[in-house]
Protein backbone atom coordinates (compact mmCIF):
# COMPACT_ATOMS: atom_id res chain seq x y z
CA UNK A 1 0.00 0.00 0.00
CA UNK A 2 1.65 3.36 -0.93
CA UNK A 3 2.12 6.02 1.69
CA UNK A 4 -1.07 8.33 1.82
CA UNK A 5 -4.92 9.06 3.32
CA UNK A 6 -5.25 5.21 2.54
CA UNK A 7 -2.28 3.63 4.45
CA UNK A 8 -2.60 6.60 7.35
CA UNK A 9 -6.15 5.65 8.24
CA UNK A 10 -5.63 1.93 7.79
CA UNK A 11 -2.72 2.27 10.54
CA UNK A 12 -5.02 4.09 12.67
CA UNK A 13 -7.19 1.04 12.44
CA UNK A 14 -5.73 -0.77 15.72
CA UNK A 15 -7.18 1.76 18.18
CA UNK A 16 -10.37 2.53 18.88
CA UNK A 17 -12.27 5.83 16.93
CA UNK A 18 -15.22 7.87 18.54
CA UNK A 19 -16.32 9.72 15.17
CA UNK A 20 -14.92 9.56 11.76
CA UNK A 21 -15.74 12.62 10.14
CA UNK A 22 -15.05 12.93 6.44
CA UNK A 23 -15.39 16.10 4.21
CA UNK A 24 -15.74 15.83 0.93
CA UNK A 25 -16.38 12.11 0.37
CA UNK A 26 -17.01 11.73 -3.34
CA UNK A 27 -18.55 8.85 -4.52
CA UNK A 28 -16.54 7.03 -2.02
CA UNK A 29 -13.25 6.54 -3.15
CA UNK A 30 -11.93 5.78 0.85
CA UNK A 31 -15.07 4.22 1.56
CA UNK A 32 -13.53 0.54 2.41
CA UNK A 33 -10.54 1.68 3.94
CA UNK A 34 -13.15 4.16 6.55
CA UNK A 35 -15.41 1.43 6.95
CA UNK A 36 -12.36 -0.73 7.86
CA UNK A 37 -11.73 1.16 10.78
CA UNK A 38 -12.74 0.64 14.37
CA UNK A 39 -14.67 3.61 14.26
CA UNK A 40 -18.02 4.41 16.44
CA UNK A 41 -19.76 6.48 14.07
CA UNK A 42 -18.53 7.62 10.58
CA UNK A 43 -19.69 11.03 9.23
CA UNK A 44 -19.65 11.02 5.05
CA UNK A 45 -20.84 14.59 3.98
CA UNK A 46 -21.47 14.73 0.08
CA UNK A 47 -23.20 17.85 -1.25
CA UNK A 48 -23.47 16.62 -5.11
CA UNK A 49 -26.99 14.78 -4.78
CA UNK A 50 -25.85 11.32 -7.11
CA UNK A 51 -22.49 10.78 -5.06
CA UNK A 52 -24.31 11.13 -1.73
CA UNK A 53 -26.82 8.97 -2.89
CA UNK A 54 -24.17 6.14 -4.49
CA UNK A 55 -22.49 6.70 -1.05
CA UNK A 56 -25.82 6.02 0.82
CA UNK A 57 -26.54 2.59 -1.30
CA UNK A 58 -22.69 0.90 -0.44
CA UNK A 59 -23.16 1.65 3.28
CA UNK A 60 -26.60 0.29 3.50
CA UNK A 61 -25.69 -2.32 5.63
CA UNK A 62 -23.44 -0.29 8.47
CA UNK A 63 -25.31 0.81 11.13
CA UNK A 64 -22.10 3.25 11.66
CA UNK A 65 -22.59 5.07 9.12
CA UNK A 66 -24.49 8.53 8.42
CA UNK A 67 -24.53 10.32 5.17
CA UNK A 68 -24.92 14.33 5.23
CA UNK A 69 -26.00 15.14 1.29
CA UNK A 70 -24.67 19.01 2.11
CA UNK A 71 -21.80 21.55 1.51
CA UNK A 72 -19.95 22.99 4.31
CA UNK A 73 -19.18 26.65 3.73
CA UNK A 74 -19.72 30.11 4.80
CA UNK A 75 -23.15 30.14 5.75
CA UNK A 76 -26.17 27.92 6.27
CA UNK A 77 -28.70 27.92 3.53
CA UNK A 78 -28.02 27.01 -0.25
CA UNK A 79 -25.40 27.86 -2.67
CA UNK A 80 -23.79 27.06 -6.01
CA UNK A 81 -21.59 23.86 -6.59
CA UNK A 82 -19.58 24.58 -9.58
CA UNK A 83 -18.81 20.86 -10.87
CA UNK A 84 -15.89 20.05 -12.99
CA UNK A 85 -15.08 17.30 -15.66
CA UNK A 86 -12.39 16.83 -13.06
CA UNK A 87 -14.76 16.03 -10.74
CA UNK A 88 -13.06 15.71 -7.42
CA UNK A 89 -11.80 19.47 -8.17
CA UNK A 90 -15.37 20.59 -7.78
CA UNK A 91 -16.18 23.59 -5.58
CA UNK A 92 -18.71 26.32 -4.28
CA UNK A 93 -15.76 28.25 -4.95
CA UNK A 94 -14.84 29.61 -8.57
CA UNK A 95 -11.31 28.59 -9.61
CA UNK A 96 -8.81 31.27 -9.87
CA UNK A 97 -5.21 29.58 -10.74
CA UNK A 98 -7.18 26.29 -10.71
CA UNK A 99 -7.35 26.79 -14.99
CA UNK A 100 -3.70 27.90 -15.00
CA UNK A 101 -2.92 24.86 -13.60
CA UNK A 102 -5.47 22.46 -15.61
CA UNK A 103 -5.82 23.97 -18.97
CA UNK A 104 -8.61 21.71 -19.58
CA UNK A 105 -10.60 21.77 -16.89
CA UNK A 106 -14.77 22.92 -17.75
CA UNK A 107 -17.76 23.65 -15.71
CA UNK A 108 -20.23 20.81 -16.68
CA UNK A 109 -22.38 22.67 -14.29
CA UNK A 110 -23.56 24.49 -11.78
CA UNK A 111 -25.78 22.92 -9.40
CA UNK A 112 -27.63 24.56 -6.12
CA UNK A 113 -26.75 22.56 -2.76
CA UNK A 114 -27.78 22.68 0.56
CA UNK A 115 -24.93 24.10 3.16
CA UNK A 116 -23.96 24.30 6.56
CA UNK A 117 -21.95 26.38 8.51
CA UNK A 118 -18.73 24.23 10.64
CA UNK A 119 -20.63 25.49 13.76
CA UNK A 120 -23.81 23.92 12.70
CA UNK A 121 -22.72 21.11 11.51
CA UNK A 122 -20.77 19.76 14.81
CA UNK A 123 -24.48 20.58 16.48
CA UNK A 124 -25.75 17.27 14.77
CA UNK A 125 -23.01 15.42 15.87
CA UNK A 126 -22.76 13.41 18.96
CA UNK A 127 -20.77 14.71 21.78
CA UNK A 128 -17.23 13.38 21.80
CA UNK A 129 -16.45 10.81 24.24
CA UNK A 130 -13.34 9.13 25.71
CA UNK A 131 -12.20 7.92 22.05
CA UNK A 132 -10.16 10.28 19.79
CA UNK A 133 -11.91 11.68 16.96
CA UNK A 134 -10.73 11.78 13.07
CA UNK A 135 -11.38 14.44 10.31
CA UNK A 136 -10.97 13.48 6.89
CA UNK A 137 -11.16 17.14 5.16
CA UNK A 138 -11.32 16.90 1.06
CA UNK A 139 -13.07 20.09 0.42
CA UNK A 140 -11.01 22.23 -2.24
CA UNK A 141 -11.03 25.92 -1.79
CA UNK A 142 -13.33 25.89 1.57
CA UNK A 143 -10.29 24.55 3.97
CA UNK A 144 -9.50 27.65 5.33
CA UNK A 145 -13.48 28.76 6.19
CA UNK A 146 -14.18 25.27 7.24
CA UNK A 147 -10.93 25.28 9.65
CA UNK A 148 -11.72 29.19 10.65
CA UNK A 149 -15.14 28.13 11.91
CA UNK A 150 -13.85 25.46 13.65
CA UNK A 151 -11.47 27.38 15.75
CA UNK A 152 -14.27 29.52 16.37
CA UNK A 153 -16.35 27.48 18.31
CA UNK A 154 -13.62 25.48 20.05
CA UNK A 155 -14.40 22.19 17.71
CA UNK A 156 -10.92 21.89 16.39
CA UNK A 157 -9.84 20.02 19.22
CA UNK A 158 -11.87 17.62 19.46
CA UNK A 159 -10.50 15.91 17.21
CA UNK A 160 -6.69 14.61 17.88
CA UNK A 161 -5.96 13.40 13.87
CA UNK A 162 -6.99 15.92 10.88
CA UNK A 163 -6.30 14.44 7.52
CA UNK A 164 -5.73 17.31 4.59
CA UNK A 165 -5.92 17.34 0.90
CA UNK A 166 -5.49 20.80 -0.46
CA UNK A 167 -4.13 22.09 -3.23
CA UNK A 168 0.10 23.50 -2.92
CA UNK A 169 -1.01 27.25 -3.87
CA UNK A 170 -4.45 28.65 -3.62
CA UNK A 171 -6.42 27.62 -6.40
CA UNK A 172 -9.84 29.07 -6.04
CA UNK A 173 -11.25 32.67 -5.52
CA UNK A 174 -10.58 33.63 -2.05
CA UNK A 175 -8.96 30.37 -1.29
CA UNK A 176 -6.07 29.38 0.50
CA UNK A 177 -2.74 28.03 0.24
CA UNK A 178 -1.53 25.12 1.72
CA UNK A 179 1.46 27.06 4.08
CA UNK A 180 -1.21 29.15 5.76
CA UNK A 181 -3.29 26.33 6.47
CA UNK A 182 -0.59 24.41 8.10
CA UNK A 183 0.50 27.77 10.02
CA UNK A 184 -3.31 27.81 11.10
CA UNK A 185 -3.11 23.94 12.43
CA UNK A 186 0.24 24.34 13.93
CA UNK A 187 -1.34 27.74 15.71
CA UNK A 188 -3.58 25.32 17.51
CA UNK A 189 -1.45 23.01 18.19
CA UNK A 190 -1.26 20.33 15.30
CA UNK A 191 1.52 19.16 14.02
CA UNK A 192 2.44 17.56 10.53
CA UNK A 193 3.39 14.06 11.33
CA UNK A 194 3.28 12.66 7.40
CA UNK A 195 2.61 14.17 3.93
CA UNK A 196 2.38 12.32 0.56
CA UNK A 197 3.23 14.43 -2.63
CA UNK A 198 2.04 11.83 -5.17
CA UNK A 199 0.07 14.30 -6.65
CA UNK A 200 2.78 17.59 -6.08
CA UNK A 201 0.03 19.99 -6.89
CA UNK A 202 -2.63 18.13 -4.33
CA UNK A 203 -0.37 17.10 -1.28
CA UNK A 204 -2.39 15.05 1.73
CA UNK A 205 -0.86 16.08 5.05
CA UNK A 206 -1.74 14.24 8.48
CA UNK A 207 -1.98 16.33 11.55
CA UNK A 208 -2.19 15.28 15.05
CA UNK A 209 -2.26 17.37 18.01
CA UNK A 210 0.02 17.62 20.87
CA UNK A 211 -1.49 15.51 23.97
CA UNK A 212 0.26 18.17 26.34
CA UNK A 213 -1.76 21.41 23.72
CA UNK A 214 -4.78 18.67 24.04
CA UNK A 215 -4.78 18.71 27.61
CA UNK A 216 -3.94 22.36 28.10
CA UNK A 217 -7.30 22.75 25.80
CA UNK A 218 -9.47 20.47 27.56
CA UNK A 219 -8.03 22.04 31.21
CA UNK A 220 -8.97 25.67 29.39
CA UNK A 221 -12.21 24.85 28.81
CA UNK A 222 -12.84 22.87 32.12
CA UNK A 223 -11.09 26.10 33.30
CA UNK A 224 -13.92 28.40 31.35
CA UNK A 225 -16.52 26.47 32.48
CA UNK A 226 -15.98 26.38 35.74
CA UNK A 227 -15.59 30.22 35.90
CA UNK A 228 -18.92 30.69 33.78
CA UNK A 229 -20.12 28.49 37.24
CA UNK A 230 -18.53 31.02 39.09
CA UNK A 231 -19.53 33.75 37.80
CA UNK A 232 -23.28 32.38 37.43
CA UNK A 233 -23.02 31.51 41.39
CA UNK A 234 -21.71 35.14 42.26
CA UNK A 235 -24.92 36.62 40.21
CA UNK A 236 -27.12 34.07 42.46
CA UNK A 237 -25.50 35.17 45.79
CA UNK A 238 -25.63 38.65 44.71
CA UNK A 239 -29.60 37.59 43.97
CA UNK A 240 -29.82 36.04 46.81
CA UNK A 241 -28.04 39.33 48.76
CA UNK A 242 -30.67 41.47 47.28
CA UNK A 243 -33.78 39.40 47.87
CA UNK A 244 -32.26 39.08 51.30
CA UNK A 245 -32.18 42.53 51.84
CA UNK A 246 -35.71 43.17 50.73
CA UNK A 247 -36.86 40.41 52.90
CA UNK A 248 -35.39 41.94 55.83
CA UNK A 249 -36.42 45.68 54.94
CA UNK A 250 -39.58 43.86 54.44
CA UNK A 251 -39.33 41.95 57.78
CA UNK A 252 -38.89 45.36 59.86
CA UNK A 253 -41.58 47.09 58.06
CA UNK A 254 -43.67 44.71 59.27
CA UNK A 255 -42.19 44.08 62.66
CA UNK A 256 -42.68 48.54 63.33
CA UNK A 257 -46.46 47.56 62.15
CA UNK A 258 -46.50 45.22 64.93
CA UNK A 259 -44.95 47.73 67.33
CA UNK A 260 -47.60 50.15 66.76
CA UNK A 261 -50.54 47.64 66.46
CA UNK A 262 -49.27 46.35 69.87
CA UNK A 263 -48.82 50.03 71.00
CA UNK A 264 -52.78 50.56 69.64
CA UNK A 265 -53.69 47.08 71.06
CA UNK A 266 -52.44 47.79 74.67
CA UNK A 267 -53.81 51.57 74.31
CA UNK A 268 -57.28 49.91 73.21
CA UNK A 269 -56.89 47.39 76.32
CA UNK A 270 -56.59 50.38 78.98
CA UNK A 271 -59.22 52.06 77.60
CA UNK A 272 -61.18 48.53 77.74
CA UNK A 273 -60.22 48.04 80.98
CA UNK A 274 -61.17 51.68 82.27
CA UNK A 275 -64.21 51.01 80.84
CA UNK A 276 -65.10 47.72 82.13
CA UNK A 277 -64.37 48.97 85.73
CA UNK A 278 -66.43 52.03 84.99
CA UNK A 279 -69.32 49.58 83.90
CA UNK A 280 -68.64 47.48 86.44
CA UNK A 281 -69.36 50.60 88.98
CA UNK A 282 -72.67 51.34 87.17
CA UNK A 283 -73.62 48.44 87.39
CA UNK A 284 -73.19 47.76 90.72
CA UNK A 285 -74.55 51.44 91.67
CA UNK A 286 -77.99 50.34 89.18
CA UNK A 287 -78.15 46.74 91.02
CA UNK A 288 -78.24 48.91 94.74
CA UNK A 289 -80.77 51.00 93.27
CA UNK A 290 -83.03 48.54 91.54
CA UNK A 291 -82.20 46.72 95.10
CA UNK A 292 -83.95 50.05 97.08
CA UNK A 293 -86.49 50.49 94.70
CA UNK A 294 -87.56 46.56 95.31
CA UNK A 295 -87.35 47.40 98.65
CA UNK A 296 -89.35 50.64 98.32
CA UNK A 297 -91.71 49.05 96.26
CA UNK A 298 -92.62 46.09 98.60
CA UNK A 299 -92.91 48.56 101.46
CA UNK A 300 -95.17 50.73 99.05
CA UNK A 301 -97.36 47.58 98.62
CA UNK A 302 -97.49 46.99 102.19
CA UNK A 303 -98.83 50.41 102.84
CA UNK A 304 -101.22 50.11 99.68
CA UNK A 305 -102.48 46.60 101.36
CA UNK A 306 -102.56 48.14 104.34
CA UNK A 307 -104.49 51.24 103.59
CA UNK A 308 -106.89 48.99 101.34
CA UNK A 309 -107.78 46.89 104.23
CA UNK A 310 -108.37 50.52 106.11
CA UNK A 311 -110.24 51.66 103.03
CA UNK A 312 -113.05 48.46 102.65
CA UNK A 313 -113.12 49.03 106.81
CA UNK A 314 -114.33 52.63 106.65
CA UNK A 315 -116.41 52.08 103.35
CA UNK A 316 -117.98 49.34 105.69
CA UNK A 317 -118.78 51.70 108.39
CA UNK A 318 -119.56 54.67 106.39
CA UNK A 319 -122.29 52.49 104.48
CA UNK A 320 -124.01 51.60 107.77
CA UNK A 321 -123.39 55.12 108.76
CA UNK A 322 -125.26 56.26 105.62
CA UNK A 323 -128.39 53.81 106.11
CA UNK A 324 -128.78 54.75 109.79
CA UNK A 325 -129.12 58.51 108.84
CA UNK A 326 -131.40 57.59 105.91
CA UNK A 327 -133.54 56.02 108.38
CA UNK A 328 -133.30 58.14 111.09
CA UNK A 329 -134.38 60.72 108.45
CA UNK A 330 -137.05 58.48 107.49
CA UNK A 331 -138.70 58.01 111.52
CA UNK A 332 -138.12 54.20 111.04
CA UNK A 333 -135.25 54.15 113.68
CA UNK A 334 -136.04 52.24 117.26
CA UNK A 335 -134.57 53.31 120.39
CA UNK A 336 -134.19 49.97 121.70
CA UNK A 337 -132.93 48.58 118.49
CA UNK A 338 -129.88 46.68 119.96
CA UNK A 339 -128.06 45.89 116.49
CA UNK A 340 -127.86 50.14 115.34
CA UNK A 341 -126.79 50.65 118.78
CA UNK A 342 -123.50 47.87 118.28
CA UNK A 343 -123.11 49.33 115.18
CA UNK A 344 -123.01 52.88 115.51
CA UNK A 345 -121.01 52.14 119.35
CA UNK A 346 -117.86 50.57 116.92
CA UNK A 347 -116.44 54.00 116.26
CA UNK A 348 -115.72 55.07 119.66
CA UNK A 349 -117.02 55.41 123.03
CA UNK A 350 -117.62 58.57 122.91
CA UNK A 351 -119.92 58.60 119.94
CA UNK A 352 -121.25 55.84 121.91
CA UNK A 353 -121.99 57.55 124.77
CA UNK A 354 -123.61 60.62 122.18
CA UNK A 355 -125.78 58.42 120.37
CA UNK A 356 -127.09 57.13 123.54
CA UNK A 357 -127.75 60.23 125.46
CA UNK A 358 -128.95 61.36 122.29
CA UNK A 359 -131.71 58.44 122.09
CA UNK A 360 -132.61 59.13 125.70
CA UNK A 361 -133.82 62.23 124.79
Amino acid sequence: MTEGWEKWITDLGAEPLGTLLHLGAGRGRLLETTCAADAERIVLVEPYQDDAAALVRRTAGDERVTVMPVAIGAKTGRANLHRFNMAALSSLRAPGALRELFPGLRETALVEVETLTAADLMKQLPAPDNRSDVLLLDTPGEEAEILKGLIAIDGLVRFRDIFLRTGRNALYEGGTGLPDLIALLRKEGFTPRRRCDTDPDFPELHFRIEPVVQNNRALCAELAETRGQLVAREARIAELETALDNALAEAKTKQTEMQDRFIALRSSEEKAKQDLSLALRLQSMRDADISALEKKYAEVLQQKESQDQLLRKLTARLSSAAKYLQQQELGEIRADDPQLEEKTAEPGEGNGRSRKAGGRK
